[in-house]
């Protein structure tokens, strides 16, 4: 069991119904109050013990005669990059593309479609490109290592919800979905 800390049990009795209490309501507020107080305090204790034992996974020295995948060698690597489409020179973006080194998915915006078969084949056939429809010259670009991810779906999402996020006239987000 978790102790509270003095200094939150002095900050939860403030909160604590009193005689004087007139409404159900206000005793409803301070006992909400209370909990979230406690729950926090726990939530915090919670974390920092688990914060504790991932740097100590991330520091302890794997044993290297151990036949089990170490999940810690295979990071991912993400660039985000706005390409600036109508700026931009293409052929430089394509090189800069394949001089970034070993990176696992680019996400790119504002991309031209002209531009869209360029970069893929500047990065090589290990590499899926998904893009948007939406965006008139400014679109979304998506390119992944097909030798390493599986691709499960892609989606570009004009309503969330009730919500519509585009009305035929933007660029939609681009959701895509990939298995490691």
């Amino acid at each position: 069991m978790v102790s509270v800390p003095e200094t939150i049990r002095r900050r939860a009795e403030k909160w604590l119904p009193s005689d004087g209490m007139n409404t159900l309501k206000e005793g409803l507020a301070r006992l909400l109050a209370c909990l979230f107080l406690v729950l926090t305090t726990i939530c915090g204790h919670c974390l920092a013990q688990a914060e504790v034992g991932r740097q100590a996974t991330a520091n302890s020295p794997r044993d290297p005669r151990s036949s089990e995948p170490d999940s810690r060698s295979t990071p991912i690597r993400i660039v985000a990059w706005n390409v600036e489409s109508g700026g931009n020179d293409p052929g430089v973006i394509a090189l800069q593309l394949k001089q970034f080194g070993p990176c696992d998915v680019f996400a790119l915006s504002e991309v031209s479609p002209r531009s869209f078969e360029r970069y893929a084949t500047a990065l090589g056939n290990n590499y899926q490109s998904i893009a948007t429809k939406s965006g008139g010259g400014d679109r979304l670009q998506v390119l992944f290592r097909s030798d390493r991810f599986e691709l499960i779906r892609s989606i570009e999402l004009n309503q969330e919800g009730t919500f519509r996020l585009n009305d035929g006239n933007h660029r939609s987000p681009l959701l895509v979905h990939l298995r490691d």
